[in-house]
């Protein structure tokens, strides 16, 4: 009698769980995640990865297919929009678009953020660089440039400002707001990127001749020292074959793996930002957008063809990872954990 008592809270027990849902199982390493495109018909796409193709539309403006670009900090994403004076603000969580900052009457081409409160974006058409309040995403005030800004990265308490129209860069303190130095540099600086690995600035010039009616000249890297503000001597970006003074560079990426990348019409080029010391080429596909998801140490390029695609490298770009086919051409990407 004893026994069977015993029995009966087993019994019991084995009826409940035999009745009870399945529990689903739990994967520790879920190797999935989100890329964020921008693309040429004015849509914001989440594609799933490694689920390549299924993407879906977050966000879109249909009366403009302007060239957007999307920037990634912290738990935003920052779609600076080609033609109007709009910053959308996207939760990257959920990726719905959040808040639009309203830039007043000209559109910025390049956004870099200081803190978790204060951003600086470059406005070319007003010879600008606002400054962006992230706590109540409005501009709190405008700091007038030597000339037409193009592109901004900060290092540090120190942004570094483009300045292709004069030959030059302007240093800008981001505690004090001024224009410290203007450095002069090689042919129309174009892009530029903070190392994560130092206090120097890589900067891209595209060359005479691209943007402009002088001769035409090679394109170049430099490195700048936030601290000294000392630049380095420019490295031509040469290509195997053809003229230098051809190559024009479409983009540029510092890595967190000590590599700068700097997409070209002829192929991608590298450099260590390690040793700054020679310009090689890694592929022979033809990007005209790239970004690096440090999170992931991986290298992300829109192949520059009309039946192109989004292609995923790993952080040295000798392994093809996965391959997203599009419909329209990608402007910019970020990677984001799903």
């Amino acid at each position: 009698m004893t026994h069977r008592i015993l029995w009966l809270p087993i019994l019991a027990c084995a009826l409940l769980i035999s009745c009870s849902p399945e529990e689903p199982l739990i994967n520790s390493f879920d190797d999935s995640w989100r890329l964020l495109v921008s693309n040429q018909r004015g849509e914001v796409l989440s594609f799933p990865v490694p689920n390549e193709g299924q993407s879906t539309v977050v966000w879109s403006d249909p009366s403009d297919s302007s060239r957007n670009t999307l920037e990634r900090f912290r738990d935003r994403v920052y779609l600076l929009h080609g033609q109007r004076p709009w910053i959308v603000v996207f939760d990257a969580d959920t990726v719905r678009a959040i808040d639009t900052i309203d830039l007043g009457s000209a559109p910025v081409t390049s956004i870099a953020f200081a803190n978790a409160t204060t951003a600086f974006a470059t406005v070319p058409t007003l010879r600008s660089l606002l400054v962006i309040d992230l706590t109540v995403n409005t501009v709190a005030r405008s700091i007038p440039m030597p000339s037409r800004p193009m592109h901004v990265a900060v290092n540090g308490n120190q942004l570094c400002v483009t300045l292709p129209d004069t030959n030059a860069v302007a240093i800008v303190d981001t505690r004090s707001l001024d224009v410290e130095k203007v450095v002069a540099t090689a042919p129309v600086p174009w892009f530029v990127a903070p190392d994560p690995n130092s206090a120097f600035f890589c900067i891209v010039g595209l060359g005479s001749g691209k943007v402009d009616a002088n001769t035409p000249s090679a394109a170049s890297v430099q490195f700048l020292d936030a601290s000294t503000r000392n630049i380095s001597s420019p490295l031509e970006i040469t290509p195997r074959s053809g003229p230098a003074s051809q190559v024009i560079p479409t983009g540029l990426v510092v890595s967190s793996t000590q590599v700068a990348f700097i997409p070209t019409q002829v192929g991608m080029f590298r450099i260590s930002t390690r040793t700054r010391n020679r310009v090689s080429t890694t592929l022979t596909e033809k990007f005209s957008a790239i970004t690096f998801n440090d999170a992931r140490a991986e290298l992300i390029g829109q192949v520059s063809t009309a039946q192109g695609a989004i292609l995923v490298y790993n952080g040295s770009a000798d392994a093809l990872l996965h391959r997203l086919p599009v419909t329209s051409a990608a402007t910019s990407m970020v990677g984001i954990v799903r």
